[in-house]
């Protein structure tokens, strides 16, 4: 007989599937038994930050505009604004459905990405001996406004930690904080 899952040869005659199959089926049954949340990251949304974020977009829109309305080509000058209101509606929107939706929850031996935006819905979970690191990264403009980018690595198929597999969280409040306490979580729990 062979394995329903992986095809291997089974020594038993009345087995269903082999040893491997199954310590990856245990294991997949005790991380959706851990349901003790140790800490929550999420992302955050705010119209200032969301602005500064994309400045340099709106400068060129709105220089093109300017243009536009000089040359006297008001058909093309109402066009970009309007392409502007388009776009700053879209952006708005985005930001604001992963602020509100991106999120990571640590429990005692796995952690839950969520991810939401207008296009794409993503969950996973992460074992905690799958993750490689944690790093925090901040722009000029994330630093102004005490936030920052979460990213988490895991074993990949390349050498060291790949994102591909991993999460990350964008504009996190106070990334400084949250990595300090994620640091000390993760610590106790890869010991």
């Amino acid at each position: 007989m062979k394995c329903r899952i992986c095809g291997a040869n089974l020594t038993k005659e009345n087995a269903d599937i082999c040893v491997e199959c199954y310590k990856k089926y245990q294991e997949e049954e005790d991380l959706k038994k851990d349901n003790n949340e140790v800490y929550r990251v999420s992302g955050s949304f705010t119209v200032g930050y969301s602005i500064v974020k994309h400045l340099e977009i709106i400068l060129i829109i709105i220089i093109a505009m300017i243009g536009c309305f000089v040359i006297s080509n008001i058909s093309a000058g109402i066009c970009g604004l309007g392409f502007l209101i388009i776009y700053l509606v879209l952006m708005f929107l985005n930001d604001r459905l992963k602020g509100k939706n991106d999120r990571i929850i640590f429990y005692d031996t796995k952690l839950m990405y969520h991810t939401k935006n207008i296009l794409i819905t993503d969950d996973k979970t992460i074992k905690y001996t799958d993750i490689v690191d944690i790093k925090p990264y901040q722009t000029f403009k994330q630093k102004i406004f005490g936030r920052g980018d979460l990213c988490i690595y895991v074993k990949g198929v390349l050498p060291g930690g790949s994102l591909i597999g991993g999460a990350q969280i964008k504009d996190v409040k106070n990334i400084v904080k949250v990595c300090e306490d994620i640091s000390q979580i993760f610590n106790l729990k890869r010991e």
